[in-house]
């Protein structure tokens, strides 16, 4: 019961931030935005926010790197 829980209030989260960075991806590919990011130290809306190109990039260089904005 309580991984079912869990993974409800994981949905919950994943949505309401796709409804407040206006996100126009499926929750799939949020999900994988967060999971990517998970141990970033930048603002999962800032990140959002990032069109293709800069993203692209970004993921390019070494992880260790902050991330410009």
């Amino acid at each position: 019961m309580t991984q079912i829980w869990v993974a409800m209030c994981y949905y919950l989260l994943l949505a309401y931030v796709k409804y407040q960075a206006h996100y126009k991806q499926s929750l799939f590919y949020l999900h994988r935005s967060v999971r990517e990011t998970l141990l970033e130290r930048a603002s999962l809306f800032n990140l959002l926010s990032l069109n293709e190109s800069r993203l692209a990039r970004l993921k390019g260089h070494d992880p260790q790197l902050c991330l410009e904005f």
